[in-house]
């Protein structure tokens, strides 16, 4: 289980270091600016690497304290702010 989660780990750093490259912190001006786009889509990678729903993905967040912590998540975000923002990339 120990390789599984390192190999999650440098999947997340990769994620993040390719959509900090690429996406802007903020989708707008006027968000809230709880989350950054680079946390949405490393979320969103995790779960679709895992073949997660948006509740599991959620709930495994939780159990996650590495990710969290290299995600730099002070809270996980509602399974419903994931949603929307995949929503907002289609």
């Amino acid at each position: 289980m120990k390789n599984k989660s390192n190999e999650l780990i440098k999947f997340v750093k990769t994620v993040i270091k390719v959509a900090k490259k690429s996406l802007p912190p903020y989708s707008c001006k006027f968000s809230n600016h709880i989350y950054t786009q680079y946390q949405h889509l490393s979320i969103l990678s995790i779960k679709k690497r895992l073949r997660l729903k948006y509740r599991e993905i959620v709930e495994l967040l939780e159990l996650m304290s590495e990710v969290r912590k290299i995600l730099k998540l002070k809270r996980i975000p509602h399974f419903s702010a994931i949603q929307k923002f995949f929503a907002r990339l289609g």
